[in-house]
């Protein structure tokens, strides 16, 4: 994900090579890598605590389950509260809205009923979606309009989704 968002910064035009952009855009992968990303992977460990226990004795969800669940639901609330502030404090409203989408596809791709990853389709188009595609949209998005008519929409609707 954080090279999807330097891909598209690169691919923003307005994006010059300064301290402010490598700044800005560091603060972008932040956002997206750790934070959002993080968020999936603590609610997906909540999920799959029983299972990996199971399959895994030696991990601490085997050793402390309530313990582990409760730290992973806490680490879920941190890693959501961050990512949406920092989204919506430091970048525009577009980049807030894709930073909600990726957390609720994040939920949805482990919590039941939804749990995307049981249907193969589903499941790999929310990875591609997360890890790929709202990433470079952000990075995009971060230093250039993202109009619908542009060839930057073109170009991203072709190549990624």
């Amino acid at each position: 994900p954080v090279w999807s968002v330097g891909c598209g910064i690169l691919g923003a035009s307005e994006a010059h090579l300064s301290l402010w952009t490598i700044l800005y855009g560091a603060l972008l992968m932040f956002l997206i890598g750790p934070l959002v990303l993080g968020m999936g992977q603590s609610i997906n460990d909540y999920y799959d605590a029983d299972v990996d226990a199971i399959n895994e004795p030696d991990r601490p969800c085997a050793k402390y389950p309530k313990l582990f669940k409760k730290l992973a639901l806490t680490n879920v609330a941190v890693l959501s509260l961050a990512a949406m502030a920092i989204a919506y404090l430091a970048f525009r409203i577009e980049i807030f809205y894709l930073v909600v989408a990726g957390l609720l596809i994040a939920v949805g791709y482990s919590m039941p009923p939804l749990r995307f990853k049981q249907n193969g389709w589903i499941g790999n188009a929310s990875c591609a979606l997360t890890y790929v595609t709202l990433p470079w949209i952000a990075g995009l998005l971060a230093f250039t309009q993202f109009d619908t008519g542009t060839d930057h929409s073109r170009f991203c609707l072709r190549h990624r989704i």
